[in-house]
């Protein structure tokens, strides 16, 4: 597989075949990180949030994106607006056959540059310490510590923001928003 064989698109209301694939990248990623993020997915309420997708993902104030490898799912994310000019990065997953091919970054930076074309000033996202991986890749991209923004059933959850509309790597040329 070379990276630029996935594909990133929008999924929207009526696309149930990618909804689907949706669902089950992020159920492997609740499967997967369930012995440290268990409780925060319930306090999420996970399955609610799936069975309702694209829900507060959907345009035009959030974003639901897939990446695929040929008809296979190989990624997600999504942003969901929290008010006042910010919005959250959410359910950012690789699969597990895609890991190391920058596809996360990929999706990372066009959550961004969607995020930065539909208004939005801020970006911030919540990780925990055992997706270490995660955290760097959103220090690399620019994202800085900043305050919780809810009550993290994780006490030691690691809380980022990035300011909007002005330089960052998204700015980059070749860096679009997906479509």
């Amino acid at each position: 597989m070379s990276p630029g064989s996935v594909s990133i698109r929008t999924v929207g209301d009526g696309d149930e075949d990618s909804l689907r694939q949706v669902r089950e990248l992020i159920r492997s990623f609740a499967a997967e990180y369930d012995a440290c993020c268990g409780a925060v997915f319930a306090a999420q309420g996970l399955d609610a949030e799936l069975a309702g997708l694209p829900g507060r993902y959907a345009g035009p104030s959030g974003c639901l994106l897939l990446a695929s490898d040929g008809r296979l799912p190989a990624g997600c994310g999504a942003f969901r607006d929290l008010g006042d000019g910010t919005c959250e990065m959410k359910r950012l997953y690789v699969a597990p056959s895609h890991r190391g091919t920058g596809l996360g970054r990929r999706l990372a930076l066009a959550l961004i540059a969607a995020a930065d074309h539909a208004g939005y000033r801020r970006m911030v996202l919540d990780s925990i310490p055992e997706m270490a991986d995660a955290v760097s890749l959103y220090r690399r991209l620019g994202f800085r510590d900043a305050t919780p923004y809810w009550d993290h059933p994780a006490g030691h959850a690691i809380f980022m923001a990035m300011d909007l509309g002005g330089e960052h790597e998204s700015d980059r040329p070749g860096v679009e928003p997906a479509r």
